[in-house]
This record gives C-alpha cells, sequence and structure tokens, in this order.
C-alpha cells in the first residue's frame, strides 16, 4: 500500500497544539520552540523546517515531508509537526494562525 498525500501540518510545542497549516497553501512562518524560534515553510503539499536554533539540525536535514502519517520532529526544541491525511482532519472547524 502506498502513502496517503497529508491535507494539514499540525505543529505542536510541549505536546500542544499551536498551528495547523494547510499543505496546499505556499506560506513560511515561525514557531516559538524551547530553544527559540523554528521557521516553517509548506511548498509543493509538504512541509519543511527551514531554520532551528538546535545545534545538530537534524530536523532541517530531514527535509520535506507530505506523506499522511509522517512526522519531523525537533526534540531539543519540543517541536513535532505530523501530516494528517483527509479523513483525520474531518473535525476540524478551523486553522489557527
Amino acid at each position: 500500500t502506498h502513502a496517503r498525500r497529508g491535507s494539514l501540518a499540525e505543529v505542536q510545542v510541549d505536546g500542544r497544539v499551536v498551528l495547523r497549516l494547510p499543505l496546499d497553501r505556499p506560506t513560511e512562518t515561525t514557531v516559538e520552540g524551547r530553544l527559540g524560534p523554528l521557521t516553517i515553510a509548506v511548498a509543493g503539499g509538504k512541509v519543511r523546517v527551514v531554520e532551528a536554533p538546535c545545534r545538530h539540525q537534524v530536523c532541517v536535514r530531514m527535509g520535506a515531508r507530505g506523506r499522511a502519517g509522517e512526522t519531523l520532529v525537533c526534540v531539543p526544541s519540543r517541536v513535532v509537526i505530523c501530516i494528517l491525511g483527509p479523513r483525520s482532519v474531518e473535525g476540524v472547524d478551523a486553522v489557527a494562525r
């Protein structure tokens, strides 16, 4: 089976959802993690971490993700970005900015 394309990137800091980004709208935004700001970009139906304050830059090197169920993680900053598929976002009423 092949993975389904995601429709939304859900950004969590310390386990709390702080932002939801539609993957069909190119954008660049910043969220405040434990170590400082992370810059997140959406383009081409995928999301990636552009800049992060962490030492090893693993989250930046992970590249872009766009399949439902995939995640991007910055452990030192306690930021997790989960890619949600259409079924998992049916209950979403609004997109936080």
